[in-house]
């Protein structure tokens, strides 16, 4: 997840707010967002060969974003932007719709939330879905790692290089998350994900925690939960024929 302290540091640093041509034909306007931890997303302006831009953006504070039609795109479809070669690639993870738009003529990828330069994209299970999110999410990670990227422009923050070595260092933290989820089940076969949630490690007590962050907290420590009973590392408990949510090693 974003920690608060991430979101700390990235609320610290001060945003350039001018619209800025980052290379011939493609721009970057950060545009303000109701989330003064994140300040801005960025959307990003691409000249059209004949005339005309296209936009990446991820519509904040737009009613007109939310009630739009959806146009599904496939993965690994090729769109329609003269002078440019972006095709979508299916992300899953930090949301199941998530995608990033990657253009193999300027060896571009537009990241959105999926790799972000210095913050963790959140990546959790919530109430009533059953989905293994941070496989999908780890998954994502090794697909566009294997992307030939020179450049990487995020939905937040800065622009970066450098995408094969970022993933891998999300990769192992979820690496390491999990190693510390299962020893906290081994330790106490039976507990809940509240338990756990509470007993892992944070950048701060979770008594300091706001409301919203110890719900994403709860959320990403069910999505480590299900991803050890995905691998066969964990199990959830049946009591009556039922299934609980307490989790056990699966192999006691």
């Amino acid at each position: 997840m974003s920690t608060e302290a991430d979101l700390a540091s990235a609320a610290r640093r001060p945003i350039d707010w001018r619209p800025a041509e980052i290379r011939p034909g493609l721009w970057s306007i950060p545009v303000a967002i109701p989330i003064a931890s994140l300040q801005a997303v960025n959307v990003y302006v691409l000249e059209l060969a004949g005339g005309g831009i296209a936009l990446v953006d991820a519509g904040w504070d737009s009613e007109e974003s939310w009630t739009a039609p959806v146009q599904g795109v496939p993965d690994g479809a090729t769109l329609d932007l003269p002078g440019w070669s972006v095709r979508a690639v299916w992300t899953p993870g930090h949301t199941q719709g998530h995608l990033c738009l990657y253009d193999t003529g300027h060896r571009l990828l537009f990241s959105g939330d999926h790799v972000l330069p210095r913050i963790t994209p959140g990546v959790g299970v919530h109430p009533a879905e059953e989905s293994d999110v941070l496989g999908d999410f780890l998954a994502s990670l090794r697909k566009v790692a294997a992307l030939d990227v020179e450049e990487v422009l995020p939905g937040h923050e800065n622009r970066f290089s450098g995408l094969r070595e970022r993933t891998d260092f999300l990769a192992g933290h979820h690496d390491l998350r999990l190693d510390e989820v299962e020893s906290v089940v081994r330790a106490d076969p039976g507990v809940s994900g509240w338990q756990v949630t509470r007993r892992i490690g944070w950048s701060r007590p979770l008594e300091r925690f706001g409301s919203a962050m110890v719900r994403a907290a709860v959320a990403e420590t069910m999505s480590h939960l299900v991803h050890l009973e995905t691998l066969g590392r964990l199990a959830r408990l049946d009591r009556n024929g039922a299934s609980t949510e307490s989790w056990a090693p699966r192999d006691s």
